[in-house]
């Protein structure tokens, strides 16, 4: 990679070292395709046309040592390398500035009203942290600021207000570090009392209805400096009771390999347990008695394979969404004291768009739908007759979900867009009528940019929706510099989101395409499925699908094209530029999870089985390796140039996921002017920086290399000027089939 001031490199000859890959790729398919049907011919048939199947070579497992002097000798000599060569590259200073520009701004978080107190967090990008604050008809003031502690825990991870609003628990977590302290702050005094929960990775914490005590789940938190090498524990759901010592706290339930969420009923009669394993989508739903707690809880519903999630009671009928004989969704009240699911009653049938959400407020289910990636509210009754439907606000393409109780007059929520930054909003649930809670001052105008959607075939003739983002006025009738990023697992949806790098890249005069590809939950649980597991092919074609459709339809070109993948969707950028080298003119891989093979081993990975597939699995391996970024590597094939990040702290996708395919690329790459670079985001966890500082360098890092690879010049403000190398140089280049 070079500074600009150097004449333009020759693109490489595409494909070298790459001899007849179709025929293994068309072998693998059809191995797939009989693996789905339960042929054990499709497992033969996969083994036999996978790189590495046969030799289970892994000479970069010494990676996994990630504490050790020699790995990390190894990955800062990578780290400081591709730091000089991109941050020496033109733009990258005013990338980065102007990516600060764009993210300093005012952030609020969705309220939560309780005992005549609303509670809310704030705070601006540029904060060392976000704070919370409380505002009653004295007025706002600040409760708990996480900069002013004196221990590491700096970093608010989630609050919850008792129910009369007197206390508040709070948990604070280093930067970086999964694990978070919860403590109680009176409200009034703004002072804390003596007890401290450890042991949490996210607020699964409910307060008792008397608001004296709490039930919280709870894992073994490992041993300082060993996060990264020791697997998770299985969670326990525990209970304490205020001014008692830990000792006294009680285990009330565990079941291996299953993590819960909590609720208490709208009667304060039950805690409400909703368990699932791992990753999986089917739940089960149990209930503790509060008068009874040494009993323990007991099963409602779970018998049938599907997602149940509580919504609210009214005495002894559960509201409940579910999936069971919906695929799409739908709404059912069931008498707790006979669960059977032939005495239930549909009150929100499943409809032909999918219901991704509902909340019980005001006496009104809230039910949120998508409808082919966007977002449709519609109210209905108890009885399940529906008042009113309506859409959104303009700016909530994505969406947080609503916040509030039964008995509650207001529902909150967050939404944002592509261009507009995460902005509360109050709803009466009684009339519809959405109000901003706040508004945030921004260093652009959201109405310079435009959103659009299309639609494209998918490998075997599946419709799947894409948005397409780019500046107002922005032409696209001629091929453009294009960002394509994409997710399909965990059955999450990908609308389009605020983020600062996206929005310099359209600023720049770039765009940027969001494909809704299976393995995502678009169009509800049958999407998801058909893109996990053995399926997972199926979203790695979906995303190559929607590059090969940009390019026929004349968005962009090969040599314009960038792939984005992070986390569970860095295994779907990674597999694609190794799948399709050609393809594609460059790639940035962020914290992403892509050693397939050995992901139950690194610290939570055991729970994401239930998404990929277990590698103890004979047919479930077989899959796992047909497509696993690192095993598919061909040694002499021109890669395109790529960005891998990696956070050091990264608790989520173990650091050694990115460093075993850095040192796998760089062992098969074969064009030496095509770099495989390593940046390390220095004491962070699950993201790009461990401060406002270190994001916007890191952002601008990435687009700073993406102008290089896909040989653009930039102007003194970062924008695209032309590209470097002369059209007559630019020919399209096809891929084997």
């Amino acid at each position: 990679m070079a500074p600009r001031t150097q004449a333009p490199r020759p693109r490489p000859i595409a494909g070298h070292g790459n001899r007849r890959p179709w025929r293994r790729q068309a072998a693998t398919r059809i191995g797939r395709s009989l693996l789905g049907r339960g042929s054990t011919l499709g497992l033969l048939i996969i083994a036999l046309s996978s790189p590495g199947l046969g030799a289970q070579e892994d000479p970069h497992r010494w990676l996994e040592a990630v504490d050790s002097d020699r790995v990390k000798g190894w990955v800062d000599l990578r780290d400081e390398r591709s730091r000089a060569l991109v941050e020496g590259l033109d733009g990258y200073q005013a990338l980065a500035r102007r990516i600060g520009e764009i993210s300093d701004h005012e952030s609020l978080g969705p309220p939560v009203e309780r005992g005549g107190k609303t509670f809310y967090t704030r705070g601006r990008w540029s904060d060392p942290a976000i704070a919370l604050y409380v505002s009653d008809p004295q007025g706002e003031r600040l409760l708990v600021d996480p900069t002013r502690f004196a221990g590491p825990e700096r970093r608010l991870t989630g609050w919850v207000p008792s129910p009369n609003g007197r206390r508040v628990a709070y948990g604070l977590a280093e930067v970086g570090s999964s694990w978070s302290r919860w403590r109680i702050r009176d409200v009034a005094s703004g002072r804390d009392l003596p007890r401290e929960l450890r042991g949490l990775r996210a607020a699964t914490l409910v307060w008792h209805p008397d608001g004296e005590g709490l039930f919280y789940g709870a894992y073994d938190e490992p041993a300082a400096g060993t996060e990264l090498t020791t697997t998770l524990s299985d969670q326990s759901i525990r209970s304490l009771r205020l001014g008692q010592g830990k000792s006294q706290d009680k285990t009330l339930f565990e079941r291996p390999g299953w993590a819960s969420v909590l609720r208490i009923d709208d009667d304060d009669r039950f805690l409400v347990l909703t368990t699932s394993e791992g990753s999986s989508s089917n739940s089960e739903i149990l209930l503790l008695d509060l008068t009874k707690p040494n009993d323990g809880p007991s099963r409602m519903l779970g018998e049938q394979a599907a997602s149940y999630r509580y919504l609210g009671n009214d005495g002894d009928t559960f509201f409940v969404q579910t999936d069971l004989a919906a695929p799409r969704s739908r709404v059912v009240a069931v008498d707790r004291r006979q669960p059977n699911s032939k005495r239930w009653r549909t009150l929100i049938p499943e409809a032909e768009a999918t219901l991704t959400s509902v909340n019980l407020v005001a006496d009104r289910f809230l039910a949120l739908y998508v409808i082919d990636a966007l977002p449709q509210l519609r109210a209905f009754e108890l009885d399940g007759r529906q008042v009113y439907r309506q859409s959104l606000p303009q700016n909530a393409i994505t969406f947080s979900g609503f916040r509030g109780r039964r008995h509650d007059r207001s529902a909150f929520f967050s939404a944002n867009s592509i261009a507009m930054p995460n902005l509360p909003y109050r709803l009466d649930p009684k009339s519809g009528r959405t109000t901003p809670f706040g508004s945030p001052d921004l260093a652009f105008d959201p109405q310079d940019f435009e959103l659009r959607q299309v639609f494209y075939k998918g490998r075997d003739g599946t419709r799947i929706p894409m948005f397409l983002a780019h500046r107002k006025g922005l032409s696209l009738d001629q091929p453009r510099p294009l960002l394509m990023y994409g997710y399909g697992a965990f059955g999450w949806s990908a609308f389009p989101w605020f983020q600062p790098k996206v929005m310099a890249w359209i600023e720049m005069g770039g765009v940027y395409a969001l494909p809704g590809i299976r393995g995502g939950g678009e169009y509800g649980e049958p999407w998801h499925r058909a893109g996990k597991g053995r399926q997972k092919q199926t979203s790695i074609d979906d995303f190559i699908a929607a590059a090969e459709w940009l390019i026929e339809g004349g968005y962009t070109r090969p040599e314009r094209l960038a792939i984005d993948g992070g986390s569970a969707s860095g295994v779907l950028a990674a597999a694609a530029l190794v799948q399709r080298p050609k393809l594609f003119a460059a790639a940035l891989v962020t914290v992403p999870i892509v050693e397939m093979l050995r992901f139950p081993e690194f610290t939570g990975g055991k729970r994401w089985v239930q998404e990929f597939g277990s590698p103890d699995d004979p047919a479930d391996r077989a899959a796992l390796l047909a497509y696993s970024p690192i095993h598919n590597l061909r040694r002499g094939t021109c890669y395109p140039p790529t960005l891998v990040i990696a956070g050091e702290r990264d608790e989520v996708a173990m650091p050694a996921h990115a460093y075993k395919l850095v040192a796998a690329l760089e062992a098969a790459q074969g064009c030496d002017h095509h770099p495989i670079l390593l940046r390390v985001a220095r004491d962070a966890g699950h993201g790009v920086g461990a401060s406002p500082q270190a994001r916007r360098l890191a952002w601008g890092a990435q687009l700073a290399f993406l102008a290089d690879a896909l040989e653009l010049e930039l102007g003194a403000d970062g924008r695209i000027l032309a590209p470097v190398a002369a059209e007559a140089t630019k020919e399209a280049a096809g891929d084997e089939e």
